[in-house]
């Protein structure tokens, strides 16, 4: 578990003032670091140092760690789903254990991917890509929206 590896005094409590309610869907969107691939993440302070690279901090993903604490529940090699669909999400509520297989069928479940698309041409893939806008919501929140499909992402 988190609290094993990483100093986790109060952290809980730090995560809450760090996110804003969506009274509508329930969800807790996180207004602070946001990875590459939209999902809500923190530095953490590590109880032992590593031996190598930066010896005290890890960036870790904040609704995994919710999940944990919340649940006391250790996830191992299990990936944190998503059942709102919204990777800003941290609400322990909305978050469930997985394996990446169940997660992988989420996402194209919910039209997330480019299913069918084992060997995608890459122009047509371009065109598609760049020919996205962003559709923002009321909350400050976006999504990706697709030309000539009515998929969000």
């Amino acid at each position: 578990m988190f609290r094993d590896k990483y100093s986790l005094d109060g952290f809980v409590d730090r995560i809450r003032a760090m996110v804003v309610i969506d009274e509508a869907s329930g969800c807790w969107n996180w207004i602070k670091n946001i990875g590459t691939d939209g999902y809500a993440c923190v530095s953490v302070r590590r109880s032992i140092p590593k031996q190598t690279g930066n010896k005290w901090w890890d960036k870790v993903r904040v609704a995994r760690v919710m999940y944990e604490e919340y649940n006391n529940d250790d996830l191992g090699k299990l990936v944190v789903r998503h059942t709102c669909d919204n990777p800003r999400c941290v609400n322990p509520a909305h978050l469930v254990k997985g394996t990446h297989k169940q997660n992988s069928e989420d996402m194209i479940s919910r039209g997330r991917s480019f299913k069918g698309m084992k060997r995608p041409n890459v122009e047509n893939y371009r065109k598609m890509a760049l020919g996205r806008k962003r559709l923002y919501k009321e909350d400050g929140t976006w999504t990706w929206q697709y030309p000539n499909t009515n998929q969000n992402m």
